[in-house]
């Protein structure tokens, strides 16, 4: 079995997709929870240094990037695609080239079964170990997230959560963040 840990040092953030239109169309009941841990992986990724890739999936239809995210993730360095997965999109290739050595990708974003689930192939296929954050993604219905899952796992992703990421960056609870962390991860519940 491979190693699951997530360290800082060797990690990026792929957030995909996390846009207007698209979040106003997921489940209400879960979308503001998903949401809240997103943006706290995000924040930990700019605490760590933790290069961070961000896509938009034709963002004159589906809209941009929602604020609470978009306030932890470069606006500049945000790939517009139409192919549902990053890897085929224009700069994609780049982006990971651009944050060095590193081999593990965390990832979040919408829709689970589709844009989720083609990047995760992608960055698989460019022999990277995927954390998918099963609470930092989402899908219109239940059966397609959990079909989504399924998939990743069965293609090699480690299917993971929030406060397990935030925990395995920090290490140890002297971290100097780790205080600020485990109040946001308090807030979770």
């Amino acid at each position: 079995m491979k190693n699951q840990r997530v360290k800082a040092d060797s990690t990026i953030v792929v957030c995909v997709d996390w846009q207007e239109k698209l979040v106003a169309a997921m489940p209400p009941e879960i979308r503001a929870a998903n949401e809240a841990k997103a943006v706290a992986l995000l924040k930990l990724a700019r605490g760590l240094e933790i290069p961070v890739v961000a896509s938009e999936q034709y963002p004159q239809g589906l809209g941009h990037t929602v604020p609470a995210l978009l306030a932890h993730i470069d606006k500049a360095k945000i790939i517009e695609k139409t192919c549902f997965g990053c890897g085929p999109a224009t700069g994609f290739d780049a982006a990971l080239s651009a944050a060095g050595a590193r081999k593990a990708a965390i990832v979040i974003g919408m829709e689970a079964h589709v844009c989720v689930h083609s990047t995760v192939l992608d960055l698989i296929d460019r022999g990277f170990t995927v954390h998918l954050v099963r609470d930092a993604v989402l899908s219109r219905t239940k059966a397609n997230f959990k079909n989504a899952l399924d998939l990743a796992r069965d293609a090699g992703a480690t299917v993971t959560n929030a406060e397990t990421v935030i925990f395995q960056l920090l290490g140890t609870s002297t971290h100097p963040l780790f205080r600020d962390f485990s109040k946001l991860v308090r807030d979770f519940m």
